[in-house]
């Protein structure tokens, strides 16, 4: 998104262009829509006739609005970065607003389904799941999803796995946008182009994300997962979704499971550059340059070192795969859970905490800051310091993936990742300040800052906050925070303050 951020203001005085806009969010309604109907295979299989109204419903609303959007508003010329932003911001709103259609049908037209389907005859309820599908983050309503039906634990994976690669870079596959460049790519917070055009690139990124999906279901199922189960956990898993159809999301699965989890949950958390280069392009030795997979690596090794010595000092039998799955769980935003974290000490927690907001590799399925971000941060911090025991004819010179960069390229960098991170942490304080005036006091504040890091950075790790009787006002900040995260602040803001902007401009004149 720096690059969409950067890019100029040159285009001209007429910085709204609505036609542009309404184009674009009619091709990414489109998407929802054609999952909805590829999802009646779904519903036929199983024999689930309740269920095939919401998804029709889903179907005719994503299609028909798309088509109506395409059609009646027509772009006049380039669109701008910030456009692009506004359109992925609204188009990802009400997305999940149409994702949310077959789980609020269903629970209406059906009143003998479990309880867990049945939270979702309340509006915000659906929303939140359906938020929480597709931006990857895997909070969930439902108490016990194995009680849900197989048409609406299909629903919840297939929102997961297109939302943890991202809608426009399906659209982008699939179609040719308005933008005659880059805009819409950079605006859903991806800028690593390694195809031709964008275009390619994004069948490329699918390509791979199919091939590992492959590898995930059939690595399950070899390890003992029942298909289904291997089918559902194998799409979220890759897709650093969280969301699972078993009571306990991992806790009851044996070793074995576990480690093909932590598996693909680091296949999904390592960039597509990275994959392109061992499965296309075969250079491994530009894969170990990469400063994001080193620091991936050192963190996941650090993290579950300091993990296992928390659990030994409070004279607990160190569990190992929990703490690897945990820690991989928590850096690699993927939201599975081995364990009961509301049994976790407070120190645990917050270090769980910190890996959320961090996130994977830039470029990846992962939410939270990332590390390429967190990478130029503490490079500014050391050249900063560093240049405080030079001589005046001497200079700190910026390395980044083993080249040396210029000063200018550097700090442009460093500025745009540190005005992000205040940024995320603002929302996080905010957001956790508002859950505690929420709530009120009972719970505690570690408790608080992890389930509002865990919607903010796309993670789905809970503590017992997330839950159907959770206030409404608590509903609704945990479905902003994923919105937020998901598309990494910015987007969301230019929607939010589009309104005040115009009335300034108008009143200057401008």
């Amino acid at each position: 998104m720096n690059k969409a951020i950067e890019r100029g203001m040159h285009y001209g005085n007429n910085p709204y262009s609505i036609g542009a806009i309404g184009h674009d969010v009619g091709l990414l309604l489109q998407v929802p829509g054609a999952m909805a109907f590829l999802s009646v295979a779904i519903v036929l299989g199983s024999g689930e006739w309740t269920m095939l109204p919401g998804f029709l419903l889903t179907g005719v609303l994503g299609i028909g609005s798309g088509q109506f959007l395409l059609w009646s508003c027509q772009p006049c010329g380039p669109t701008a970065p910030y456009q692009a932003m506004i359109t992925v911001a609204l188009g990802w709103l009400l997305i999940a607003l149409l994702g949310a259609i077959p789980l609020f049908v269903a629970a209406h037209l059906d009143t003998s389904l479990s309880n867990s389907m049945q939270v979702f005859r309340w509006p915000l309820n659906a929303l939140f799941e359906s938020m929480s599908g597709f931006t990857s983050t895997g909070l969930t309503m439902a108490q016990d999803p194995s009680t849900l039906p197989m048409s609406i634990q299909w629903w919840r994976t297939f929102t997961q796995w297109i939302g943890g690669v991202g809608v426009i870079v399906l659209a982008l596959a699939l179609f040719d946008p308005t933008e005659e460049d880059d805009s819409l790519y950079d605006a859903e917070t991806r800028s690593t182009q390694f195809g031709e055009s964008i275009q390619e690139t994004a069948r490329r990124i699918w390509a791979i994300f199919f091939g590992y999906t492959a590898f995930a279901i059939g690595t399950f199922s070899l390890s003992g997962m029942p298909i289904w189960e291997s089918v559902n956990h194998g799409m979220t898993g890759i897709a650093t979704g969280g969301f699972t159809i078993t009571s306990n999301s991992f806790r009851d699965y044996d070793v074995t499971v576990k480690s093909v989890a932590i598996m693909i949950t680091l296949l999904g958390a390592v960039n597509f550059v990275t994959h392109h280069a061992l499965l296309v392009e075969r250079r491994p030795s530009t894969v170990v340059r990469q400063s994001q997979f080193r620091a991936f690596i050192f963190l996941l090794a650090v993290g579950v070192i300091f993990l296992i010595i928390l659990e030994v000092s409070r004279d607990l039998p160190p569990a190992f795969i929990d703490k690897i799955f945990q820690w991989t769980s928590a850096l690699g935003t993927c939201g599975f859970s081995s364990v009961d974290l509301a049994s976790w000490s407070q120190a645990a927690l917050l270090f769980l905490t910190m890996g959320m907001l961090t996130g994977g590799m830039a470029g990846s399925t992962t939410g939270g800051l990332k590390l390429k971000r967190v990478i130029w941060l503490w490079k500014g911090v050391r050249w900063r310091l560093e240049s405080l025991w030079l001589r005046e004819d001497q200079t700190a010179q910026f390395r980044y993936d083993g080249k040396e960069v210029t000063d200018r390229h550097a700090m442009r960098h460093v500025g745009f990742a540190g005005i992000l991170a205040f940024l995320y942490g603002l929302t996080l304080v905010t957001g956790a300040l508002l859950l505690f005036l929420i709530l009120g006091d009972g719970y505690i504040l570690s408790d608080i800052l992890f389930e509002t890091a865990s919607a903010l950075g796309s993670v789905g790790l809970s503590v017992g906050i997330t839950r159907p009787d959770l206030p409404a006002a608590a509903k609704g900040t945990l479905i902003f925070l994923m919105w937020l995260g998901r598309l990494e602040i910015i987007a969301v803001i230019i929607l939010l303050t589009l309104p005040f902007v115009r009335v300034f401009r108008n009143r200057s004149g401008s």
